[in-house]
């Protein structure tokens, strides 16, 4: 039977296998929404228990000792055995309890929800914990069952259930258009019309780089999808959004070429995926997306 001690080490080892997974004390504490003092008290408490140092630093950071690695290496026969506990719920043809999503905040603000209502109507007892995050969510937090991101992240775990193209145009609101006119091509519109621009993302290709470099008149950005689609519907000016935005009521520019498009990825975990109630949220994100 597991004693505090035990489950106090199990909490060191959590922090350890943070620490290596984010490359550092701070990193880690930001992931798990904790303090550095914190991370260090288990990580010293677990050293104690062992009777091993487990990480050393230096100028370049927190690495861990060959017992520290040694360490985690035991330790995921652990995390297979209760994965293994996961799947007894499988065999009996369960979904129930909950299923953690992680997404960049860019990619939520696409994700309509529709078809939630039926979902949870079917599927009672599942429970769906949706994270938002200003960046691709790092999948190394391995609190997460799945996530939906622009980049591929490298990791040996994930494996990727779907990829979708969103094609992209130029839209203004019909407020901005009876005023300022439509523009007669992508010139005009850079060189006359006010354009609202999306900074500071990781989804900046080099078509997208171009608009910014060619519009005369940037009168606003933002880091923000969100907000980008606030400040276009209220007649600022003309922005970049996906092509469906078109059926919320904004017009869409469609003799101008827009050759900026975005890429979801909806990644899973390999040796989780194909628990029920993960393959459940699995299958409706990827319903969502095909819809797109």
């Amino acid at each position: 039977m597991l004693n505090k001690k035990d489950l106090s080490n199990l909490e060191g080892v959590f922090m350890l296998s943070a620490v290596d997974n984010f490359g550092g004390k701070r990193r880690a504490a930001e992931a798990l929404g904790t303090s550095i003092d914190t991370i260090n008290k288990y990580i010293e408490n677990l050293e104690a228990s062992l009777g091993v140092k487990l990480i050393y630093s230096n100028d370049r950071g927190t690495k861990l000792t060959v017992d520290g690695r040694r360490t985690l290496k035991c330790m995921a026969k652990m995390h297979e055995a209760l994965y293994d506990v996961y799947k007894m719920s499988g065999e009996r043809g369960q979904v129930r309890g909950e299923v953690r999503v992680a997404m960049n905040l860019g990619v939520r603000a696409c994700m309509k929800g529709l078809g939630l209502k039926e979902f949870f109507e079917k599927y009672p007892e599942l429970s769906v914990v949706a994270v938002a995050t200003d960046g691709d969510p790092d999948m190394r937090d391995h609190s997460f069952d799945l996530g939906i991101c622009y980049d591929l992240a490298p990791d040996s775990n994930l494996v990727l259930i779907c990829r979708k193209k969103i094609l992209c145009g130029f839209f203004a609101s019909a407020e901005y258009l009876a005023k300022h006119g439509y523009p007669k091509d992508r010139d005009d519109m850079m060189k006359n019309h006010k354009v609202v621009v999306k900074y500071y993302s990781n989804t900046m290709t080099n078509a997208w780089k171009e608009i910014l470099n060619e519009a005369v008149y940037k009168v606003y950005g933002s880091n923000s999808l969100w907000d980008i689609n606030d400040v276009v519907r209220s007649g600022v000016g003309i922005g970049v959004m996906p092509l469906y935005f078109a059926e919320e009521g904004i017009v869409c520019l469609d003799n101008i070429k827009c050759p900026h498009n975005l890429y979801f990825n909806l990644v899973a975990r390999a040796d989780t995926k194909d628990i029920p109630k993960n393959r459940a949220v699995i299958d409706f994100y990827k319903e969502q997306l095909e819809a797109m």
